[in-house]
């Protein structure tokens, strides 16, 4: 998931590509992040863009799009579920030093696994 997340990832179409069926995918993902997989798409995507918010100049779309979201709307709700807090709000608050309703985790996990841009991974999807 973490190499394809910009695509439009389904929980039966991910299943299928590594062999296995839904439900036995669904119970992997549990066990292992304590997420389904729609939660945990999200998150890896939350974690990718507030990386982008904190090292490019991107614009909110571009980073929605870049991170695998056709809407910005779709991308600012699923961005304030994981930080709680919208992704402009993320940005300034980080970038100024003003991290007040962040947690210094959620700011180390944007700096720490976001750091790479999606285009410039290093991986083949």
């Amino acid at each position: 998931m973490r190499q394809n997340y910009r695509r439009q990832l389904s929980l039966d179409r991910t299943a299928s590509s590594v062999g296995v069926s839904r439900w036995h995918l669904s119970r992997i993902l549990m066990a292992y992040t304590g997420r389904g997989f729609r939660q945990t798409l999200s998150a890896i995507r939350a974690e990718q863009a507030a990386g982008l918010l904190l090292t490019s100049a991107h614009s909110m779309k571009q980073i929605a799009w870049m991170v695998g979201y056709k809407h910005v709307s779709t991308f600012d709700r699923e961005f304030r579920t994981y930080y709680a807090a919208s992704p402009t709000s993320f940005k300034h608050a980080a970038l100024c030093g003003k991290a007040e309703g962040l947690s210094a985790d959620a700011i180390e996990d944007a700096t720490s696994h976001g750091l790479r841009s999606p285009g410039h991974s290093g991986q083949e999807e």
